[in-house]
């Protein structure tokens, strides 16, 4: 037969163990691995043409870029 002691450890017990089997259970189910949902890369690419027109330099006649100020080859300011 149970005594009075016996039955207060009993509930005690069960009062204390009771939450702590809970909260443990949570924090396992909180931790397990999520599933990855998986990524799709994405690439995005963009092709730039662009033309450079070549002008002659009126000083030693070599080529230049048009957009250029001063000539590669002899450092001759563009004339307009």
């Amino acid at each position: 037969m149970i005594t009075g002691w016996e039955w207060i450890l009993l509930i005690f017990g069960v009062l204390i163990l009771l939450p702590i089997i809970v909260i443990s259970l949570i924090i396992r189910a909180l931790r397990a691995p999520q599933p990855k949902t998986p990524v799709k890369e994405v690439i995005k690419e963009k092709e730039i043409i662009k033309e450079v027109v070549m002008v002659p330099c009126s000083y030693c006649g070599g080529l230049m870029p048009q957009t250029s100020t001063f000539c590669p080859n002899c450092g001759a300011r563009r004339k307009a």
